[in-house]
């Protein structure tokens, strides 16, 4: 009888470590199903975000490529003989005086980064890309200060300089010949 009941606690023993590791499981298996939703949600996040970077960088793009061909054509009537001052002030704004930056998209970023969820991404070579995106986005942010400078230093002051902004029209028509206006 003694033996029986030893038998009797090593099956009980091992019903309640069997029901701690099934436990341990499905709290693990339930982590983890957590875990990809919230990565999964992240993911999502960060997608919409790209989309809506893409589309921003599409208008801009579009709107550069005008501003390019208002830059060629501005020199075109900067060349000597060729100044036609109604023409010049319209391309000169169109041009220069309207700066159009972009402003990535980084709430999914920042949140990833500063919760300590980045780690949810399961692909290493997915975190390094978007790692790579953000720090690129920083690198143009510097950049964007440096046009930003020029702009407020040279183009603005200028612009202030050589423009009867209520009549609409350059104040000294030879200004535009000149080498500094011409370098702008």
């Amino acid at each position: 009888m003694k033996n029986s009941s030893g038998w009797h606690y090593l099956i009980e023993l091992a019903v309640v470590i069997a029901g701690i590791l099934i436990a341990f499981m499905l709290n693990n298996w339930h982590d983890n199903l957590r875990q990809a939703r919230t990565e999964k949600e992240y993911l999502l996040s960060l997608r919409s975000d790209l989309q809506q970077d893409k589309a921003q960088l599409d208008t801009l793009i579009q709107f550069s490529r005008k501003k390019i061909v208002h830059l060629k054509r501005l020199t075109h009537f900067l060349t000597p003989g060729q100044v036609n001052q109604d023409s010049a002030l319209i391309l000169f704004s169109s041009a220069l005086l309207n700066l159009y930056k972009f402003d990535a998209h980084r709430a999914t970023f920042e949140a990833l980064k500063n919760s300590g969820d980045f780690n949810l991404i399961s692909s290493y070579a997915l975190q390094k890309q978007i790692v790579d995106y953000y720090q690129t986005l920083n690198a143009k942010r510097h950049f964007d200060g440096i046009l930003d400078n020029y702009f407020n230093t040279y183009i603005i002051p200028f612009a202030f300089k050589q423009i009867d902004f209520r009549a609409g029209r350059f104040l000294d028509k030879k200004a535009l010949l000149r080498p500094y206006s011409i370098n702008l």
